[in-house]
């Protein structure tokens, strides 16, 4: 059994590509829902939406970098 440097960076890359594409289709849920709520002028729910996209990107980012 051999591990190198080179298999664990491969495998690390694929994790964090797995992190950004999971991240990326909740994103494109939220702002369905962000879009939903305006086209029936729900202020209240697309602002708690657009607050929880915000946050969790904002947290996400800061774990990739």
């Amino acid at each position: 059994f051999n591990i190198t440097a080179n298999n664990i960076s491969r495998s690390t890359k694929g994790d964090i590509n797995k992190s950004k594409i999971k991240m990326l289709d909740e994103n494109h849920h939220l702002i369905q829902c962000i879009m939903d709520y305006q086209s029936k002028g729900k202020t209240s729910e697309c602002t708690q939406y657009v607050f929880l996209l915000y946050v969790r990107d904002l947290l996400k980012c800061h774990t990739f970098a």
